[in-house]
């Protein structure tokens, strides 16, 4: 496993959906893939149920991916549709990003927090490398950019140099 994790993703510089063959969201990335993003984001939200034992807690994986969407831009992303395809999606990476997502590999992410803001974001640079970036651009707009409860608790994290809530105001 950590030989796989340390290579590179993005061998010849471009996306590469096959770097998703080893995890639990392949069914889900396979339908964003094939042309159906949102069948897909409904697949991944039902893979993160809430993990935590109390009735009508968020839970904690779901946190960390609303998290995620506000900080890494996908909530104020507005040229990601549906019919993204993987090669549109590619140009979207490399205008954002430059060329910083090419050559990653798993061990870029480890110990980065999936809510750094903005070009920063290891994990929305990871998701070009493996091609779901335009996937999780959608799945966010699905389930956490319009929810009250996430953009009370996240939204900050979509305009530059904004604070966070006060606790008692989540």
């Amino acid at each position: 496993f950590l030989a796989y994790q340390a290579k590179d993703i993005t061998a010849d510089g471009h996306v590469n959906p096959h770097s998703m063959c080893t995890v639990k969201y392949l069914p889900a990335w396979y339908q964003c893939l094939k042309g159906d993003p949102i069948k897909g984001a409904h697949m991944v939200y039902d893979l993160q149920a809430p993990s935590h034992p109390r009735p009508g807690h968020p839970g904690t994986v779901r946190s960390l991916d609303a998290g995620y969407c506000f900080a890494a831009g996908h909530c104020n992303n507005t040229r990601v549709t549906a019919n993204t395809t993987l090669q549109e999606a590619e140009a979207m990476c490399n205008d954002i990003y430059g060329s910083d997502w090419k050559g990653l590999n798993f061990n870029h992410v480890t110990g980065r927090k999936t809510d750094e803001v903005g070009h920063r974001n290891a994990f929305a640079q990871l998701a070009c490398a493996m091609g779901n970036w335009h996937c999780d651009v959608v799945y966010c707009r699905e389930f956490y950019c319009e929810d009250t409860y996430w953009v009370k608790k996240f939204g900050y994290k979509a305009v530059y140099g904004a604070e966070p809530p006060l606790e008692d105001q989540v």
